[in-house]
Order: structure tokens, then sequence, then C-alpha cells
């Protein structure tokens, strides 16, 4: 005799899409040999690396389906009410590969994995909405992890672009300081100087001082700058210029020698008073000025590196359009500066810039070109050289990387485009990034992408058709 207890499971089970053509008799099995089940909010139920011997139908409340990556628990999708979990790793018989965890209070039937094998076989629907539901859980994992890796494009790069733009911010503010310290000296050298009686050739050193270009500074060699610097500290030693060797490099830098100098005085007489006076005005003027000129260069470098991630993360993905993939690839290598530094690696460019510009989806190849470097870098762990190479191969752009990192193992070279296919340790890779940069160039651009390697030299070459992507035909990026 059923009682109401297995009426409403009967019917709970009618109610899925799971058990919904499954005769009676199934399914009176299925909960003859079940257990109902309570477990609280947050209860973990599956583990990704454990063997599943359930498959489990939610009645009541709603579960969350986990992936593990990098160490951190990424939501893929919601089981609700009428909803089953544990059929496909009990079937293909693999670890769960996935962390199952309640939301809610949650009421389950829990059916015992002998059981849900045998209905498998005797009512052929459940198989069929088991293969349906392995397709469904495949896409929207793969879309979350493909989302995931383009925002890792991004992300893996985050630190050292805050050293990057960090180290020019503060050495703009650390000149800045000086400049200001070194303004504050020529005011008061400007008020001593206003009190003081000219002599006809200092007034003339004066106004030759004055004319002066303090943006320009003259580039020297090593071996001429000292040779100039010990001249000319001999000079104002000689016209009694007090602490005339800490005033010598910026005068050198300014142009100013011993013989300029004698020049502007001519033969007139010069006291050292006045001299001094004048040659530490001028010396401050130059300071403020080089200070000045290291705070344009810091600002100059932070509008780069603003530039970079701007055509970066902004790029168009939708519209392809004609752009020179040398900047871009500069982009990308200006995000990777701190990392590439800090991992010992050199960077050599072999540019072929007769290469046309090409129409792409540039934004969509930002994310390549990211995948592309930061592998080279993991692949050297800690010193080497990346030689990134353009050329033109036909009818085609190639572009190559090439790491003298340890090498693709000959036995996977063949596998490293599969989606989900990585060498890094559980939880470490979603092995999604080659898989999305082959989609990317084969899928979108028609190109070609393809890996030689052997030890200590791998090489990644990218292979771009100079025409026109033809339209949005492959969205599989």
């Amino acid at each position: 005799m059923t009682t109401a207890t297995e009426s409403a499971l009967l019917a709970a089970l009618r109610a899925t899409e799971l058990f919904q053509a499954c005769p009676t008799a199934d399914l009176d099995k299925v909960i003859a040999g079940s257990t109902d089940e309570h477990v609280n909010a947050g209860e973990l139920l599956v583990d990704d690396q454990e063997m599943v011997e359930f498959v489990w139908v939610v009645l009541e409340g709603k579960l969350q389906l986990l992936k593990r990556v990098e160490g951190t628990e990424v939501p893929v999708d919601q089981i609700h009410v009428g909803d089953s979990i544990g059929e496909i790793p009990l079937i293909s018989r693999t670890t769960a590969g996935f962390i199952v965890r309640s939301i809610t209070p949650a009421r389950l039937l829990k059916i015992p994995g002998s059981i849900f094998l045998e209905t498998v076989r005797s009512c052929a629907s459940v198989a069929q909405t088991v293969l349906r539901t392995i397709g469904e859980r495949l896409r929207k994992y793969q879309r979350m992890l493909q989302q995931r890796e383009r925002m890792a494009g991004l992300g893996t790069i985050s630190a050292g672009l805050a050293h990057e733009l960090n180290n020019p911010a503060a050495a703009a503010n650390r000149a800045a300081e000086h400049a200001i310290e070194a303004i504050e000296t020529i005011q008061a050298l400007a008020r001593k100087m206003s009190e003081a009686e000219w002599s006809p050739a200092g007034h003339k050193v004066l106004l030759s001082l004055a004319d002066l270009r303090l943006d320009r500074v003259e580039e020297l060699d090593p071996v001429t700058r000292s040779d100039r610097e010990e001249a000319l500290c001999t000079w104002l030693d000689a016209h009694g210029v007090a602490d005339s060797w800490e005033l010598t490099a910026p005068l050198v830098s300014l142009g100013l020698t011993s013989e300029r100098l004698q020049s502007m005085i001519g033969d007139d007489p010069i006291g050292a008073l006045e001299l001094t006076a004048q040659m530490q005005w001028v010396e401050r003027l130059a300071s403020a000025a080089q200070l000045m000129g290291e705070v344009r260069q810091s600002m100059t470098r932070i509008t780069e590196l603003v530039r970079a991630v701007k055509a970066y993360s902004h790029a168009d993905h939708l519209t392809p359009r004609t752009d020179d993939v040398h900047t871009a690839i500069d982009n990308t290598l200006t995000m990777f500066g701190h990392k590439l530094r800090a991992a010992k690696i050199d960077v050599v460019r072999v540019f072929d810039r007769t290469v046309p510009p090409i129409a792409t989806y540039g934004g969509e190849l930002h994310q390549v070109w990211t995948n592309l470097i930061d592998n080279a870098i993991a692949a050297m762990d800690g010193t080497g050289t990346l030689t990134v190479r353009t050329a033109l191969d036909r009818d085609q752009l190639l572009v190559e990387f090439a790491d003298t990192g340890q090498g693709v193992p000959a036995d996977i070279q063949g596998r490293i485009f599969e989606p989900f296919f990585t060498t890094k340790p559980v939880g470490e890779g979603t092995g999604l990034g080659l898989d999305i940069s082959w989609r990317i160039v084969v899928g979108r651009h028609h190109g070609d992408l393809r890996v030689e390697s052997v030890p200590g030299d791998t090489r990644f070459q990218v292979r771009l058709p100079l025409t026109e992507p033809e339209g949005q035909a492959d969205e599989g990026a």
C-alpha cells in the first residue's frame, strides 16, 4: 500500500525533467531505495575531488554548483527544486570536478548510484536527459571561464600596473618637492642680488645668464663632461667663487664653460661676491628646470601607461578596424612591464615595420597577446629572453612569441589548444587561455595559431590574413 509520503515523492519525481517520462514501477524502485534528507544552508554536499556515489534530487530549497579556479570557489550554476545533481560524474565514474553547497536549507532525495544506474538502463528518457544536461552545464561552465579568462587578461598584470604607475608618480612628487625648495632658494638669492650694486662686468654677465635656455641640457660623454667640470671648477676658484665644485655639474649641463664665462666678463674686473651670487642663482635655476623636466618625463610615462590601459581594456570587440599590430603588442608589453622586470626577463622586439596595418577585432587580439606573453613568463620561471617578432609570411602577417623557457613536452603539444587542458596543478589554471586564443585567431580572424617547442626555444606563431575579417560568423571566442 502506497503511503502519503511515497505518493508525494512520486509526484515530485514526476515533476522533474529527469524522471517525468519513467514508468511508475521504475519510480517506485527509486523511492524505495532512496532516503529523504534535510541539509542546512552552506552545507557541503559534494567536493570536487571526491567520487560521487549518489544522485540528489532537490525537493525543497536551492543548491549552488561551484568550480574551484585558482583557489577560489567560482559559482557556475544554481540547482533549483526539480533539478538533480551528481548524475554526470556517477555515470562517467570520474571525480566530481565541481563543488555543491546548499544556498538555503534544503530537502533532497538521495538516490544511491546503483539504483540510479539501473533506472538509466530501464528508462531511456533518463539517459537522454542526462546527455542534454551535460551539454547545457558544459556550455555554462565554458562561458563563465571564458569571461573569467578575459578579465584575468587585465587582472594578472594589475599589481604590476600599480607599480608602473606608482614609480613615475612618486618620482614626479619627489622632483616637484625639490623644485619648490630650489625656487625658494632662488627667491632668497634674487632678494640678495637686488640689494647689491653691480659693476659693469657683473651687469653684463647677469644679462647674458638671463638669456640662457634652461630647457636645453647639453648631452656629453663622461670624459668630456669630466674635463669641462674640472676646467670650470678651476676657473671659478681662480675668480674667488665659493663652493665652486657644487656648482659646476649643473652649469656644465647648461653649456657653460670657463671660456664662455670669460667671454661674458671680457676685460672688465668683477668681484668675487658678484660672481658667486650669479653662479649660485643660475645653478638654482638650472636645478629647478632639471627637476621640472623630471616631472614632465614622469607625467609622460603615466600618460603612456594610461593610454595603454585604455587601448587594452576599451578596444572595440564587435567591429573590425584597421590598426598597426605593433601598437597593440607594445601596449600589452607595457602592461606587463613590471612583471617582466620582476622576472628578470629581457624583451627583444624584432618588428618588420613594413607590415601594413590589418583589419582585426583588436580588443580580442589583446587577449591573445596577453595569454601568450603571460605563458612565456611562466615558462621561463625567472630570467630569460622573450623575443617578439613580426614579419610578412606570404599573404599573412606572422606574429611570433619566442621564449627561452623549459618548453612544451612533445607528447602534449597536440593537446595544449584543447579546452580545459592544463599542465598546472588542480585549481591553478582554467585550461582555457590557449583555447580562447585559438578561437580568436582561427575562429574570428580566420588565421592560424601553432607552437614549435624544444627546451630553451618555444615559439607560438600567430598568422593573420591581411584582408578584413569576414563579419560575425564565428563567435566562438
